[in-house]
């Protein structure tokens, strides 16, 4: 096992910014998942740890000792590549000895660890398959096993289950999370699947345009979210985007007013400032009639997906018009109903897009 400490990490590539003076701490033994869109640098963090890509500026060190110019073979990890990469005209068996050769690892210890990998991984019967032969769930967990038959003390994955058919990827996350816990090896982990850092990781770093914006429990992501596109990363859907005015009503109490209605809350909830963007998960809406609930739209789509349905409203007048959408459970409204909506939870964001606020009402 080993602590990861990233210090002011920066990395450019010709003009262009890839990595902005990223910090972050992974204790020993933690599993940290980097979760962000295409394009925001978690990949390439993962890569400047592994010693693929170089440094511009800042330190990375392993237990306390700057590895910036260590040569990956020493930096003591392994790294599962995206896509699950193995050689071809090898066996599974083949593949994972492959490393211990190039260790010069004894032939009696290397069959005791290739056999403790395939009993853990539950890949047995696939021991003397070559790639071709696998399905994509079976090439990655290989993949993983291949990577800690020399037992590492850090393990990089990146996007895991982006070659992974959907009928494997709950067995394969289970797989990963229970011999990586067993052995207790520290995990760095980048993705854009929202299920693999709340799955595999007990901390979360969302990563925008080069820059750590939150590191914390999946949970804490979802209920106070630092910006408006860390919201979007770790929900189900997009949240829906209102415009809204912030007025007193009287004592304590504000009224966010909206194009689809009004949201009351308390002063101590929502800073005092003119203009605000609030938040509201599909998930955080229930639908009632029109005179009961905080705001008020017009149902324009409904589509069942599985137990649930989601709803696409309008609201407001035809210039100032905008959309809203609703999860619910059940045969779900009419298209052109008039409907209410009973707004649980949202949040309250300035014009960058920046959180003010977390509005959690109780139930009941």
């Amino acid at each position: 096992m080993a602590s990861i400490r990233l210090d002011d990490v920066t990395v450019r590539r010709d003009d262009e910014l890839v990595l902005d003076g990223v910090d972050l701490v992974v204790a020993d033994g933690e599993a940290v998942a980097l979760l962000g869109a295409s394009g925001s640098g978690k990949t390439t963090l993962l890569r400047v740890v592994a010693g693929l890509v170089d440094l511009t500026s800042g330190r990375i060190l392993l237990d306390g000792e700057d590895v910036a110019t260590v040569p990956t073979r020493d930096r003591d990890l392994a790294m599962v590549f995206q896509g699950a990469w193995l050689q071809p005209h090898l066996t599974v068996t083949g593949n994972m000895e492959f490393p211990l050769k190039l260790r010069k690892t004894p032939r009696k210890e290397r069959w005791r660890r290739i056999g403790a990998e395939l009993r853990a991984f539950a890949i047995g019967p696939l021991a003397d398959r070559r790639p071709r032969t696998l399905s994509s769930g079976e090439r990655h967990v290989a993949a993983t096993a291949q990577s800690m038959v020399r037992a590492p003390s850090v393990l990089l994955m990146d996007e895991p289950l982006a070659q992974v058919d959907a009928a494997s990827r709950n067995e394969v996350l289970q797989q990963v999370d229970q011999v990586r816990s067993g052995y207790g090896c520290t995990l760095l982990v980048a993705t854009n699947d929202r299920r693999v850092a709340a799955a595999l990781a007990t901390r979360t770093a969302v990563i925008e345009a080069g820059r750590i914006v939150q590191c914390a429990p999946f949970q804490v992501l979802w209920a106070e979210p630092a910006t408006m596109g860390v919201a979007d990363l770790v929900g189900a859907w997009t949240l829906t985007r209102l415009d809204a005015t912030v007025r007193s009503i009287a004592g304590e109490r504000l009224r966010l007013v909206t194009p689809a209605g009004s949201l009351r809350t308390w002063r101590r909830d929502v800073p005092d400032r003119g203009r605000v963007v609030v938040g509201i998960r599909p998930e955080d809406v229930e639908l009632v009639p029109a005179p009961d609930g905080d705001l008020v739209a017009v149902v324009e789509s409904v589509r069942p997906i599985g137990g649930e349905v989601v709803v696409w409203l309008g609201a407001g007048p035809p210039g100032d018009r905008v959309s809203l959408q609703a999860l619910v459970r059940g045969p779900g409204p009419r298209v052109g109903d008039e409907v209410g909506l009973a707004v649980r939870s949202f949040h309250v964001f300035d014009d960058a897009h920046r959180a003010l606020a977390h509005v959690h009402r109780p139930s009941g």
